[in-house]
């Protein structure tokens, strides 16, 4: 399964729960996908998406709000 989860950029929880979301999908046989700019706010830029986000996608998780 490809799970992408989009963070809001300005919300620190969020991307600290983004970082915590991307280990355990990743723990439990998920791929994890982010946007290239809130991939590197999350420390992972490994896992910025190739490509247009959410293509591709199984599911979209989206933290912290509008």
């Amino acid at each position: 399964m490809k799970v992408g989860i989009l963070p809001h950029r300005d919300r620190d929880a969020a991307l600290g729960l983004a970082g915590r979301a991307a280990a355990w999908l990743e723990a439990h046989g998920a791929t994890a996908v982010i946007p290239h700019r809130e991939a590197d706010l999350v420390g992972r830029p490994d896992l910025a998406a190739d490509g247009a986000f959410p293509h591709g996608l199984d599911v979209v998780l989206s933290l912290g709000g509008d």
